[in-house]
């Protein structure tokens, strides 16, 4: 008798003991799902169960799901949805359990899960809200930076400007001491000549 496809209802089930959020990630990577997929479906542990399934042949569909649940530390969901065929195989599977996977054991067999668990949404808007803030910081120290380039670039033109400020102020003062000169050296000649001519007038009254 060939294998049956596993049911819509047991996937349910399955998702409705394992719960929705960031936890079921490691689940979607065992079963091939890429975590880009895994992200558009929300994490939404029945969509991506339905993802992975329909990519998996019907024989091999039992046997990679639950091979997938237990490698994502679902043993418990796994042994109680998809029993192994070998006898005992349960009870040797778990004494080769380490104390921690015990504890996960206990704790996924707790009635508390469910497909609309609102906490893991909570966590994912904390972390979107956690992005946001980094980016606005990431925003607000590129715009700083623009602001100290925009400022040492005036502050440079300032210079420049001074600099060149001071150089017309030398060379306007190089001019003005020139023609100082040259008023001077006019003024001397004028003088010398006034005085030869006031001695030539004196001579010639004297004669």
């Amino acid at each position: 008798m060939g294998k049956k496809r596993i049911s819509d209802q047991k996937l349910i089930d399955i998702a409705t003991d394992i719960g929705n959020g960031d936890h079921v990630m490691k689940l979607a990577i065992k079963l091939g799902v890429s975590a880009a997929d895994a992200k558009n479906a929300n994490l939404d542990c029945n969509t991506i169960l339905q993802k992975a399934m329909g990519a998996t042949a019907i024989k091999d569909q039992k046997d990679k799901l639950r091979d997938g649940l237990i490698k994502s530390g679902q043993r418990a969901t796994a042994d109680k949805h998809l029993p192994s065929r070998t006898p005992g195989r349960k009870a040797e599977s778990n004494t080769e359990l380490t104390p921690k996977q015990r504890k996960r054991e206990v704790d996924d067999k707790t009635p508390n899960k469910s497909p609309t668990a609102k906490k893991p949404k909570g966590l994912s808007k904390l972390q979107e809200a956690e992005q946001k803030w980094e980016k606005a910081k990431k925003d607000v120290k590129e715009e700083d930076t623009k602001v100290k380039v925009l400022q040492k670039n005036l502050q440079d033109a300032l210079k420049r400007l001074d600099h060149k400020n001071k150089e017309e102020r030398k060379r306007s003062s190089v001019v003005t001491n020139l023609k100082r000169q040259e008023y001077d050296e006019v003024a001397k000649q004028q003088a010398k000549r006034k005085q030869e001519l006031d001695k030539l007038e004196s001579f010639e009254g004297t004669s």
